[in-house]
Order: C-alpha cells, then sequence, then structure tokens
C-alpha cells in the first residue's frame, strides 16, 4: 500500500512539472498578440511589395516581347 502511494505522489509530481515547463513557454518577453499582428502586417507588406515588383518585371518583359513581335513581322 505505501509502495503504491509513493508511486501515486511520484506520477503526480512528475505530471506537474511536466506541464508547468510548457506553461512558462511563454514568457514575459514574448510578443504580444498585438505585436505579433503588426509584425504580419509589416510582413506581408513587404511579400506584396515584392510581388509588385515582380508583376512590374514581368509587363516590361511582355512589353519587350510584344516590340520583338512586331519588329520580327516588318521584316
Amino acid at each position: 500500500m505505501k509502495t503504491n502511494l509513493v508511486t501515486s505522489f511520484v506520477l503526480v509530481l512528475a505530471a506537474v512539472l511536466v506541464f508547468s515547463a510548457k506553461l512558462h513557454s511563454q514568457a514575459p518577453g514574448d510578443k504580444t498578440p498585438l505585436q505579433t499582428a503588426y509584425g504580419l502586417r509589416d510582413k506581408n507588406k513587404e511579400i506584396i511589395d515584392k510581388q509588385t515588383q515582380t508583376l512590374q518585371k514581368l509587363d516590361d518583359l511582355e512589353k519587350a516581347a510584344s516590340q520583338v513581335k512586331a519588329f520580327s513581322k516588318r521584316s
């Protein structure tokens, strides 16, 4: 009976330690949800700017390709 009590106590203590370790993963140094949202917003803005630049380059290439086609038809 005494070994069951000790075993139960050890298991409960181990469970408390495991769960408390996971609870401490949100340390005070972590970002707030608002800061995380602002970070995501800024990252999305960077991605959209890169996509805009890529689309502009593609448009320029398309215009150049159409000019090449037009010049090749004249010859």
